[in-house]
């Protein structure tokens, strides 16, 4: 990006970590303190109910990159897979970069980055990676809740989101990379931010500060506004039965096809 005679290197912010790991809190604190975070944002469930802040070009590419090896998100590709699928979309995911960095400040958050990092790394020009932990068990017991899964497969699933992570950070040792514990943004959330700002070289605005404080919401509030949403789902999903019944029935068993899977540890 060039400005006058100036060239201005562009900020890339990745967000990494595991689904139900506090990446879409984080990815929203971002936002708030400045950094473009995507034109797009997938919104809230009863899984988020403040928004899960994901870039909708990032999910779909990514996605698209899965099914092309005919996986998914909870069913993850091999290393050999990954390599294939992000070939083969390698010029759509530089394009959607080049697109992106038109702005200085940019970044997205969608955990199934988490499984290509090695490929992307390479698309980038100055990245810097903000990695989300959280405990296991905490990440397996939030995917029982929301999604059925047997805690076995969401350790399963935790260790190998992990591991790709872990072994890119290995990997490049260069990189520039900031850890933030999943606790940490629950308990101490200002320092969270300061933390952030200066990792990024930032400088944003009190009213910027004051957005993000108010991101984190008291447990409490977001146990209520959860059971409204959900509410609301199971209005739409009513409503979704009596209008299509046969595409109910389709998905009905489609979702218990893959608890099935869940269970048999495929």
């Amino acid at each position: 990006m060039k400005r006058g005679n100036l060239l201005i290197m562009n900020k890339q912010i990745i967000v990494l970590g595991m689904h139900r790991s506090g990446t879409s809190t984080l990815a929203l604190i971002l936002q708030s303190i400045g950094v473009n975070m995507g034109e797009e944002l997938l919104g809230a469930n009863s899984g988020n109910p403040y928004g899960h802040g994901e870039d909708i070009d990032f999910l779909n590419i990514n996605n698209k990159m899965l099914k092309h090896v005919n996986k998914s998100w909870d069913f993850p590709p091999s290393d050999d897979n990954i390599k294939t699928a992000f070939f083969k979309h390698r010029k759509s995911i530089q394009k959607l970069i080049n697109i992106k960095n038109s702005k200085p400040l940019w970044g997205w958050k969608e955990p199934r980055t988490s499984l290509f990092v090695n490929e992307y790394h390479d698309c980038l020009s100055n990245p810097y990676y903000i990695y989300v932990e959280r405990d296991p068990h905490e990440v397996a017991e939030s995917l029982k809740k929301r999604n059925g899964m047997p805690i076995k497969k969401g350790l399963r699933l935790y260790e190998r989101y992990t591991e790709k992570i872990q072994n890119f950070i290995e990997e490049n040792p260069e990189i520039r990379i900031l850890k933030i514990n999943f606790k940490d943004i629950n308990s101490d959330s200002l320092a969270v931010i300061n933390r952030l700002i200066d990792f990024l070289e930032i400088e944003p605005s009190k009213s910027e500060i004051g957005l993000a404080l108010k991101i984190v919401k008291p447990l409490g509030v977001v146990r209520a506004n959860r059971k409204n949403i959900k509410h609301k789902e199971m209005i739409f999903l009513l409503n979704k039965v009596l209008h299509h019944p046969f595409r109910s029935i389709i998905s009905f068993f489609r979702i218990s096809f893959k608890k099935i899977k869940y269970f048999l540890g495929i």
